[in-house]
């Protein structure tokens, strides 16, 4: 930290007196301009990004539009987008799935 000293009648404060030395990501800024980005700062009005209800509206619309979509889909299967292929389990060579006692539990033995 450095400080100089003059003495002497001084200036009142913020009338371009540097008073004190703040570093503020990696720019200068005297006393007077602190003040100012904190008033500025505390004028700011708070606005929530969203509030509550923008929350429930969104969740509405997609549970709406996805109950619409399957009443179409039950009154015309045709038009039912087909299932797509699912890839089986990878295992590595040398393993594979064993039943066990428990209905529906497989596990990965090693052969």
């Amino acid at each position: 930290m450095e400080t100089t000293r003059i003495y002497g009648a001084g200036l009142p404060r913020g009338q371009g007196g540097l008073i004190g030395v703040l570093v503020l990501g990696g720019m200068e800024t005297s006393l007077d301009e602190m003040e100012y980005i904190a008033e500025a700062r505390r004028e700011k009005k708070f606005v929530p990004q969203r509030d509550p209800s923008d929350i429930v509206n969104m969740t509405r619309l997609v549970l709406e539009r996805r109950n619409d979509l399957i009443r179409h889909f039950r009154k015309n299967p045709s038009e039912a987008p087909k299932l797509k292929p699912r890839r089986g389990l990878y295992l590595p060579r040398g393993y594979r799935l064993v039943p066990t006692k428990e209905p529906g539990l497989k596990i990965v033995a090693r052969v």
